[in-house]
């Protein structure tokens, strides 16, 4: 096989590549857009695909622009600032149908076009910088594309401007004092008066930040909790709640550091919105699987209040939260922390459950099998499936109709422009027999 192609460009692959073929050979060229006419050498050779290195673009598509991230060609974050922000949702909303037609099998089903976010740059309220030692000075930024090379950064366009401020200080100041042993540098905001939580891990128990978070305090005044985490995952709280805060529709809720929270503040709303209109008239129960701090199943009872609301999650400082933000939104729930597998073979042994509606939000991993049986046993006439991984999803919905359930709606949602990833939204009703 030659080693250098003119190519073609088909389609894209899952990552936002473009595919073309030469002689039967499929391959992925990175950086390559739909109906172009490129010219690619070799990079590699797999077993089903070679992956090219893009060399020159003879005919370029309408839908190229210029990155304007100065790190784009080596920085891991972004995969797709070369591609007009239409075609980004076009390709979005293909990769999930081709997903779920490949991977799953599954062939009775409409993908809606994918919901654009409100804003396609400066949208992230989540950051999570690598902290490395290069040269014996300590630097923060983020992964080449795969791989562990950091690459620092002095700026990001898809971050608020403060959370670089607050990081170059954070940087100057350990290697000021010599503070050594921080690993990850996190930044949280909130969208009640943009207050930001930082977050540092360290891979020690102790580190003393005494000569330092007085300071940054003093810097930046919107600054309103600072937490470490050390190599035993145990937080201490150096200055101020230790939470963050988020209004999301009509209901109000605490984050704590590790728990989970969406990057994309407004694309949220657009989100858990559309799990709401999803949702049938419910008297009953609510059963909300991998709840976090209980956003989507207290928003939907907040407009449903005849709901039974029950909510399970891995995360015990995520179920604290969940308690409290129920409270704080008069919503009355019940909710019980362990593993979704383990805990609802319990649940249903006790009887304690009964759903009209599940709603499931699981990791990129998808459900776990053992859950997802468990579910099924359940019978409910609904289930609305959230996911991150189109992948995964395609895999559990080819589980969950085979179990009897018809796919209703398909609805992918942009939370992150400029990247391969995409948010879906599944609602699946239970076949009459």
């Amino acid at each position: 096989m030659q080693k250098q192609w003119q190519l073609t460009i088909e389609n894209y692959n899952s990552e936002g590549q473009g595919v073309a073929r030469w002689e039967n050979q499929v391959i992925f060229v990175p950086g390559a857009l739909k109906g172009e006419t490129v010219w690619a050498e070799l990079s590699s050779r797999k077993k089903n695909y070679c992956l090219a290195k893009l060399t020159a673009i003879q005919k370029a598509s309408p839908h190229r622009v210029s990155p304007p991230c100065p790190y784009f060609a080596r920085c891991g974050g972004c995969q797709l600032q070369h591609m007009a922000y239409e075609e980004q949702l076009a390709f979005k909303t293909q990769k999930v149908a081709a997903s779920l037609r490949r991977l799953g099998n599954l062939k009775e089903f409409t993908v809606c076009n994918c919901l654009p976010s409100v804003s396609v740059w400066k949208y992230r309220e989540r950051a999570n910088f690598h902290v490395q030692e290069e040269n014996g000075i300590l630097k923060a930024g983020f992964y080449q594309k795969k791989s562990r090379q950091l690459v620092p950064i002095d700026e990001c366009l898809l971050l608020p401007e403060s959370f670089i401020a607050i990081t170059q200080k954070v940087m100057a100041d350990l290697n000021r004092y010599g503070i050594n042993g921080i690993t990850e540098l996190w930044l949280r905001q909130g969208n009640v008066e943009r207050t930001v939580m930082l977050i540092l891990h360290s891979a020690y128990k102790k580190v003393d930040l005494t000569p330092c978070f007085a300071d940054w305090v003093q810097a930046f005044p919107f600054l309103q909790s600072i937490v470490i985490i050390n190599k035993d995952g145990q937080e201490e709280v150096l200055y101020g709640c230790g939470s963050i805060q988020q209004n999301l529709l009509q209901c109000s809720f605490s984050f704590y550091p590790q728990s989970f929270a969406q990057v994309n503040a407004q694309q949220t709303e657009a989100l858990y919105d559309c799990v709401q209109k999803m949702t049938p008239a419910l008297s009953g129960q609510l059963l909300d699987v991998y709840c976090g701090v209980g956003t989507i199943g207290q928003i939907v009872a907040k407009e449903q209040t005849r709901i039974s609301l029950i909510g399970i999650e891995e995360n015990e400082a995520s179920i604290q939260a969940a308690q409290e933000n129920a409270v704080a939104n008069r919503i009355k729930a019940q909710y019980f922390a362990g593993a979704a597998e383990q805990l609802l073979p319990h649940l249903m042994a006790e009887n304690k459950l009964s759903p009209q509606c599940i709603i499931l939000d699981p990791p990129r991993t998808g459900c776990k099998r053992e859950a997802l049986d468990c579910i099924l046993q359940l019978n409910a006439p609904s289930i609305i499936y959230v996911s991150c991984q189109p992948a995964t999803l395609a895999r559990d919905l080819a589980i969950i109709t085979a179990a009897g359930y018809q796919i209703k709606k398909v609805q992918p949602i942009d939370m992150f422009p400029q990247t391969e990833h995409v948010e879906t939204v599944v609602l699946m009703s239970k076949v009459s027999k």
